[in-house]
């Protein structure tokens, strides 16, 4: 009876593989499953979601790039209302995830998304004294086009001034007009005045016109900035301020009324009474409680600005500025500042933020030259803090001893004698991290026994707070700009190593941007 009992499953179990087979269900390896994680399995027009864990390997598909687009590094886009099967597939195996596409209010769907465009990194062409920016852009949308689109870019160069050259910062804006699906453009950008050399060029916002969808994208927080289109419709918010407008622009509606009775073919521009507003490293988030998130010298006065933002409703972005005119660049400290915005109609808003302020000398300087050899102009901050975390782990040796007392001379130590504890590794990856201009702050191990402290930084990069711990592991790793829940996994394998006091310090960020600890 046993014996028939077995060969009835072997013959059951023969037959579901065999159906299988034939319904083209894919087998699914559980530990390949548990390595990826979906944010979660709903997104809004305009918004996005992408997925968590080990991401090397893995490609994706859309069911629907209409309704919904992700790109190679699992990151979805929502484009229209729908629904669409997102397909993970690694080593012949497949993973597959079901997403919903929700309304964002009104608002218009979107044909063509940040992901979909290809923008090549800026090249410089020499042209007598004057260099000439280059780059491509590529619309690989299969089916939508782009119908404007503009590129912000943050440049450093080097320029003429008298007999002498000078460092000077400018925020250059190149637009484009129709890009079909597939089809690519080359700018060029020459209306640098003086122009000898250019330092860097970091993409900042990027704002792409498609149907009737605008799309700005920030590229230094890798966050969406605004969604809708400024037309009869839409307002630059994307809310809709004429329910009862037609999708045709010549169709009349009450918003063909002239406002202005005196002079009827010209509307009467609204009064702006509000001023812009500032985000950013301001106000109680500038700082984390002894740790100053911005730090100032004096060849990078303005470095503040690549972290501290103004918008107004009716002018979009508007710069911002700061009286630095009490800082003491010789003499290191933190200092309060207070930052300005103005819009064009004269409003003007103000907030203080803290900065720290370091002298260009001794151990900054000696970080300059290592910084020189192992970074590259128009890096990103994250390829910049992947080259700092390789430089200390090949440059640094393990030994119980940090040096001194001050994140200072425990850095010099790891600069002369390439060695030191936790707290030498923290301190030069702090020094290195700081002269490249990424933001970063101590974290603790809590609670700690005694002879079992830890420290290790939190960068901020691409608009979140990650990770960053150089120190080598027992059990191995790599712990370069990490989330909360990859550093977890390190922790469940090797309890109390990562343990801390999460509340102390800002919210980490969730996105993951590189691969770890395993």
């Amino acid at each position: 009876m046993e014996r028939k009992v077995k060969i009835c499953k072997t013959v059951v179990c023969f037959i579901v593989l065999v159906l299988c087979a034939k319904c083209g269900v894919p087998h699914v390896d559980s530990a390949l499953a548990a390595q990826l994680v979906l944010e979660k399995d709903s997104v809004k027009v305009g918004k996005q979601i992408s997925f968590e864990g080990k991401l090397d390997g893995y490609s994706f598909k859309s069911s629907n790039e209409q309704t919904a687009y992700v790109s190679g590094k699992g990151v979805i886009t929502g484009k229209q209302k729908g629904s669409v099967m997102i397909t993970a597939a690694k080593g012949g195996q497949k993973l597959q995830f079901p997403i919903t596409v929700k309304e964002s209010g009104k608002k218009p769907a979107m044909k063509v998304c940040r992901d979909e465009l290809l923008i090549e990194k800026p090249i410089v062409f020499p042209k007598e004294e004057n260099n000439v920016l280059i780059f491509t852009v590529k619309n690989q949308s299969k089916k939508g086009t782009v119908e404007k689109l503009e590129c912000r870019f943050h440049c450093t160069a080097l320029c003429k001034s008298g007999k002498s050259a000078v460092t000077a910062e400018k925020t250059v804006t190149i637009r484009f007009g129709k890009i079909l699906p597939g089809e690519s453009v080359l700018a060029y950008y020459t209306e640098m005045e003086g122009l000898l050399s250019l330092r860097e060029v970091t993409l900042e916002v990027v704002t792409v016109y498609s149907g009737n969808a605008k799309f700005s994208w920030n590229e230094v927080a890798a966050s969406v900035i605004g969604y809708g289109w400024k037309t009869d419709k839409f307002d630059d918010t994307g809310e809709a301020n004429n329910p009862n407008a037609s999708d045709n622009p010549n169709s009349p509606n009450e918003a063909d009324e002239p406002d202005n009775p005196d002079n009827p073919g010209t509307p009467e521009k609204p009064h702006d009474k509000k001023p812009p507003v500032i985000k950013g490293f301001v106000g109680k988030k500038s700082y984390n409680g002894q740790d100053v998130f911005v730090t100032l010298y004096a060849d990078r006065k303005t470095a503040y600005k690549k972290y501290v933002t103004a918008y107004d409703k009716h002018d979009g972005k508007v710069s911002v500025k700061a009286d630095l005119s009490k800082i003491n660049w010789n003499k290191n400290g933190i200092y309060t500042i207070t930052v300005t915005a103005k819009d064009a109609a004269g409003n003007q808003a103000k907030r203080k933020m803290k900065v720290q302020v370091r002298c260009l000398k001794g151990i900054d300087l000696y970080a300059d030259k290592i910084l020189k050899r192992i970074i590259k102009a128009g890096w990103s901050d994250k390829a910049k803090c992947q080259a700092i975390y390789q430089y200390v782990q090949s440059h640094m040796r393990y030994v119980n001893y940090n040096g001194g007392k001050s994140w200072t001379s425990a850095a010099l130590r790891g600069l002369r004698y390439g060695n030191g504890n936790c707290y030498a590794y923290y301190s030069l990856s702090r020094l290195l991290l700081t002269r490249a201009g990424i933001p970063n702050i101590m974290v603790t191990r809590y609670p700690a026994v005694p002879n079992h402290h830890h420290w290790w930084n939190l960068a901020y990069v691409k608009g979140g707070w990650y990770h960053f711990d150089t120190t080598p592991r027992r059990l191995k790793g790599r712990f370069c700009l990490l989330t909360d829940a990859q550093l977890g996994r390190y922790e469940r394998r090797s309890p109390g190593t990562y343990r801390y006091q999460g509340s102390r310090y800002p919210k980490r960020a969730g996105k993951v941007i590189c691969s770890g600890p395993f």
